[in-house]
């Protein structure tokens, strides 16, 4: 449903339920944004599934830095690339 509100393919991205306040995407990642893609480290990939998004966590390192392109359902915060440092 939350897909189809956002003209999304059903197939693509992974929503957000929670994020921890002392983690480094406290303030930059909300709950019910959605992981559409991962622009950095590249190639530039789609999100299709948990195990995709944590694939590409678990191989950075504390200091690595990562790109994400996320999607809120909100009108009001819309679309937007969210940088990152892992661990920082």
């Amino acid at each position: 449903q939350l897909a189809r509100q956002l003209r999304l393919p059903a197939d693509r991205g992974v929503r957000i339920t929670e994020v921890a306040q002392d983690s480094p995407a406290s303030s930059k990642l909300f709950p019910s944004d959605i992981v559409l893609e991962v622009m950095y480290p590249g190639p530039r990939r789609p999100v299709k599934s948990v195990a995709d998004f944590s694939e590409v966590i678990s191989r950075l390192k504390d200091g690595d830095y990562v790109s994400l392109m996320v999607q809120n359902p909100d009108p009001r915060v819309g679309s937007r690339v969210v940088n990152l440092r892992i661990g920082q």
